[in-house]
């Protein structure tokens, strides 16, 4: 398969068995509130599942499922693990709830065994392995494959392999190709390089020490600057603004979309519906309207990208003090400790644990303030498309459009109720 290459660098996971359990527990732990691991679930973009048992397997408790697994991995499973899959147990049922809202943000390929592991069955039945998801949102697939050989290829132009490699591919061409950016994006690797390109530090554990602890009150002081507190003012006020334009633009469209569903006679139907859109706002008020809109969420974007800039510079100064603190306690600990420098040993590991939780925080913080800039630049695209789209369409056409649209978007489920459509 090419290699692709993209800065963004998205994550594609491909898991087979108990391995796409593992993946969901990773996600979940990933996504859960003060880690930091953040990017790792907002820079996943799909994941292949080759018989997953989410909902468990009828051969768990008998020690097939065990046996079977022993044979197809080249380490033994724990057995926490092997008892997770049994259908209905409290583990199962408690991974798939936490694993639900991550849902909609992936895009998913199921794949299915479709012959019996000789002598015993479907190790992971149809029902168990599919998440349920609507397409494209979730890409399956019924194989000619057993739970053994599902993630096994004979060759390069085994058929089997040139099915997924191909999905395979078309996913990674879809992530390098159309992942959202990110305002972290272009500092992500100068963050990182911090540490190689710097100079050997020269300073001593106290002026280490005071570099640190001018960090740790910076940090600390930002959370509640006159500034960032109304820089989030702005971005409450733009929230409550869109959320209010939302709501009447679905309260306007709602009954469009309950009208075309009826399926009434077409002649007396489109008089019915002529009539309903007399009492709704024209289509220059309704443009109006979602102009508004992206204005609110451009907003909320400028104050994203403005707080996302301020936590990167403070995490690069976090990570240069906490190596400056390392490279001086470092130097004491060669030589003979002397008891006045106990003091400053144990204030700067303080610091340092300090700082890391810090670090911590303020990653999670950026992860979060990430998906609020993402979320609104998607609201944005979304009014410039279809406002392209209804060009040229008259009051009539462009509710039908509109209600298309949402109609569409709920379907998919990747289109939250109170989302702006236009």
């Amino acid at each position: 398969m090419p290699a692709l290459s993209n800065p963004l660098r998205p994550i594609l996971w491909i898991a087979h068995s108990l391995g796409g359990i593992i993946v969901k527990e990773a996600l979940t732990i990933a996504n859960r509130e003060y880690q930091a691991y953040p990017t790792i679930s907002s820079f996943t973009n799909a994941i292949f599942f080759l018989a997953v048992p989410h909902n468990g397997s009828p051969y768990a408790s008998c020690g097939v499922f065990a046996s079977t697994i022993a044979q197809a991995f080249t380490f033994q499973p724990d057995n926490s693990y092997l008892a997770s899959v049994v259908p209905g147990s409290d583990y199962n049922k408690e991974l798939n709830s936490r694993f639900q809202p991550l849902l909609q943000h992936y895009k998913f390929y199921t794949w299915i065994e479709g012959r019996p592991v000789p002598n015993i069955g479907l190790i992971v039945p149809e029902d168990s392995a599919k998440l349920g998801l609507s397409a494209p949102h979730e890409v399956c697939r019924f194989t000619e494959r057993n739970h053994r050989n599902i993630c096994q290829f004979s060759d390069e132009n085994d058929l089997e392999w040139l099915v997924l490699s191909a999905n395979i591919s078309k996913a990674a061409s879809d992530a390098t190709t159309s992942f959202n950016y990110s305002p972290t994006l272009d500092r992500f690797q100068d963050l990182l390089e911090v540490k190689h390109h710097c100079a050997p530090y020269a300073g001593g554990v106290s002026e280490a020490t005071n570099e640190a602890q001018t960090i740790v009150e910076t940090m600390n002081m930002f959370q509640n600057s006159p500034e960032l507190l109304e820089m989030e003012r702005r971005a409450g006020s733009a929230s409550e603004a869109a959320l209010s334009l939302a709501k009447l633009l679905l309260a306007v469209i709602t009954p469009i979309i309950h009208f075309l569903s009826s399926s009434p006679v077409a002649a007396l139907g489109s008089l019915l519906l002529s009539t309903l859109l007399v009492a709704l706002p024209d289509k220059n008020e309704l443009l109006e309207k979602a102009e508004e809109g992206r204005q609110a969420e451009e907003t909320i974007m400028e104050v994203e990208d403005w707080a996302i800039e301020m936590l990167n510079g403070q995490q690069r100064a976090a990570l240069l003090a906490s190596d400056h603190l390392q490279q001086a306690v470092d130097r004491i600990e060669l030589q003979d400790t002397h008891e006045e420098h106990c003091l400053l040993l144990a204030k700067a590991r303080l610091l340092q644990q300090e700082i890391q939780t810090l670090v911590m925080r303020n990653t999670q913080n950026i992860h979060e303030r990430q998906i609020k800039y993402q979320r609104a630049e998607r609201v944005v695209k979304r009014i410039q498309d279809v406002k392209k789209e209804v060009e040229g369409k008259d009051k009539k056409e462009t509710y039908k459009h509109l209600a298309g649209q949402v109609t569409l978007f709920r379907k998919s489920g990747w289109c939250p109720e109170a989302c702006v459509i236009l």
